[in-house]
């Protein structure tokens, strides 16, 4: 005999239930995952990857001090440049790592948010989706360790 909750369940149940085995929340950031989560669970993979990068390009945009009006390419570039010593480079770090933070992070701003804002590049994989997900969830962690570490 089905619950009231079985007679309700549809294939839209089941495919929820199988993107959610795919992206345990575990595995993200609180702010990515409140956020973005039920939009990846909706089947909203392309939005929810592009909110979870906006998320971190605004964490950095924070962490850093920087204002409103910083964003992008330029300000990432700045926060993380190692040669002017930018608000979140990690002075005892070496600095083939300390430039490598910087490419990293433009890099990742470049490839995984960028090409979702101004065209439209599709993203319809799950797992790619989640994959980007736990990136932004590990560089966003990565961010808040060097703002943390920059306040005195």
């Amino acid at each position: 005999m089905l619950s009231r909750r079985g007679l309700s369940f549809t294939r839209d149940h089941i495919e929820r239930l199988r993107l959610e085995r795919i992206l345990p929340d575990v595995l993200l950031h609180d702010r990515i995952r409140r956020v973005c989560i039920d939009v990846f669970n909706t089947g909203h993979h392309q939005a929810a990857v592009f909110e979870a990068f906006r998320i971190l390009e605004v964490a950095i945009r924070e962490a850093a001090g920087y204002g409103p009006n910083e964003h992008g390419e330029t300000m990432i570039n700045d926060a993380f440049n190692e040669k002017t010593g930018g608000p979140l480079v990690d002075a005892t770090a070496p600095k083939s790592e300390q430039r490598a933070m910087r490419f990293l992070m433009v890099g990742s701003n470049g490839l995984f948010r960028n090409p979702r804002g101004p065209r439209d590049v599709e993203l319809d994989d799950p797992k790619e989706a989640a994959e980007l997900l736990i990136v932004a969830s590990h560089l966003l962690r990565m961010v808040e360790t060097r703002g943390a570490a920059k306040k005195p």
